[in-house]
C-alpha cells in the first residue's frame, strides 16, 4: 500500500483508496464495474482497519508486558517517544 503525503496537510494518503475512489466516481453507481470497485474498497477498508486495530493491540501488549513483549514499530508518526532497548 502507497502512502502519499498531501502538500500542507500533516497526514498521509492512501492511494489505492484514492484511485479506487476515483474510479467509482468516473464510472457511476450504476455501472456493474462501479458496484465491484466499492467491494475492493471496502475490503480494503476492512483490511486498513484490521492493521491498525492490530498495530493498538500490539502496542499496547508491549505496554503492559515490557519484560516478556517487544514491539517495534515504525510509523512515522512518534518517533520522539520511541525508547529503544539497551543491548
Amino acid at each position: 500500500m502507497l502512502m502519499q503525503k498531501k502538500k500542507n496537510s500533516i497526514f498521509a494518503k492512501c492511494n489505492v483508496c484514492k484511485s479506487l475512489k476515483d474510479l467509482i466516481s468516473k464510472l457511476g453507481r450504476n455501472y456493474n464495474y462501479a458496484r465491484e470497485y466499492e467491494l475492493k474498497l471496502k475490503n480494503h477498508l476492512l483490511h486498513q482497519e484490521s492493521c491498525i486495530s492490530l498495530y493498538h493491540t500490539w502496542r499496547s501488549e508491549s505496554v503492559q508486558s515490557e519484560d516478556e513483549f517487544l514491539c517495534v514499530i515504525h510509523d512515522k508518526m512518534g518517533h520522539a517517544k520511541i525508547a529503544f532497548p539497551r543491548l
